[in-house]
């Protein structure tokens, strides 16, 4: 039986990643908008761009200032480029893809979480935890439909990559957990995303419609508390 202490962190844990999955949600409903618009590289940059502010106003908030320098530099630069490439993909695919058949090819990404766990983190992955990912899989399938129309597409494969890029960006998450603050993860993150995206977006920026804004802000809100929320 688990202690008091661990069932309250098992009980916070849970209510997080909830949190997270509602506000990535909506993220994704307004990434799938601004996608019919922009290029999926600038709707990256302009997810993490429109953080910033945010993000910069809770560290100091949080007076996390001194905590954002004694982190693991190279962990933080592959978070960055796993973040780039999944959103990036993700955007590039809801271009084509309901958002629907968009989440049910994402929910690849728990197997991949769990697999990659075992060596990376030395994690116990339990039977029943292997059970409800096979069926949620199975859920996927279903979905999917026997033919698996979505997975010989381009935007599919994007999916798919897409995932595997949150997989990996979770397990780091669990690494650097074990050393940073959650402010500098969350920090180092939009920050490193805003400057890499935001460069490799410059060839084919486009101009941002006015009616866009509301939106921008709608990505910006719900960006940061979901990445506040799956970082805790």
């Amino acid at each position: 039986m688990l202690a008091p202490a661990k069932n309250d962190n098992k009980r916070r844990g849970i209510l997080m990643m909830l949190l997270a999955c509602l506000f990535f949600s909506l993220m994704d409903a307004v990434m799938k908008a601004l996608s019919a618009h922009y290029p999926a590289i600038q709707v990256t940059a302009m997810r993490a761009i429109s953080s910033m502010p945010l993000i910069i106003a809770y560290v100091v908030w949080r007076k996390a200032t001194p905590t954002l320098f004694d982190v693991r530099w190279p962990l933080h630069l592959f978070r960055v480029v796993v973040g780039i490439a999944m959103l990036t993909s993700f955007a590039f695919a809801l271009k084509t893809l309901p958002l629907t058949e968009a989440y049910a090819l994402f929910f690849i990404s728990p197997l991949l979480i769990a697999a990659l766990s075992i060596p990376f983190l030395g994690e116990k992955v339990s039977r029943a935890s292997w059970i409800a990912i096979v069926f949620g899989m199975l859920g996927v399938l279903v979905v999917l439909k026997p033919s698996g129309e979505g997975l010989i597409s381009w935007a599919g494969v994007a999916i798919l990559g897409s995932a595997a890029c949150y997989a990996f960006s979770a397990i780091t998450v669990r690494l650097l957990g074990r050393t940073d603050s959650s402010e500098s993860m969350v920090f180092w993150l939009m920050f490193g995303m805003s400057i890499g995206a935001a460069l490799l977006a410059r060839q084919v920026w486009k101009p941002i419609l006015a009616e866009d804004y509301g939106l921008i802000m709608l990505l910006a809100g719900a960006g940061f508390v979901g990445q506040l929320a799956i970082t805790e």
